[in-house]
């Protein structure tokens, strides 16, 4: 797969991600308070975190 095709894929998951928030988004029961904010601010770092982690285990037992 090249480089083209990734940025292609991305873009397509990406506009398919803001439709779905944007759309969908009112569908769901959130709260706005402190601690849902606090949720959506920390999680993709924490998951990038996660994921970089493991990647570093990885590459460290090859």
């Amino acid at each position: 797969m090249n480089m083209k095709e990734v940025i292609i894929k991305i873009l397509l998951l990406s506009t398919m991600l803001s439709y779905l928030v944007k759309y969908g988004g009112r569908f769901l029961p959130l709260v706005g308070n402190n601690f849902n904010a606090l949720i959506a601010i920390i999680t993709p770092s924490l998951v990038m975190a996660i994921f970089l982690f493991f990647r570093y285990k990885k590459q460290l037992t090859s």
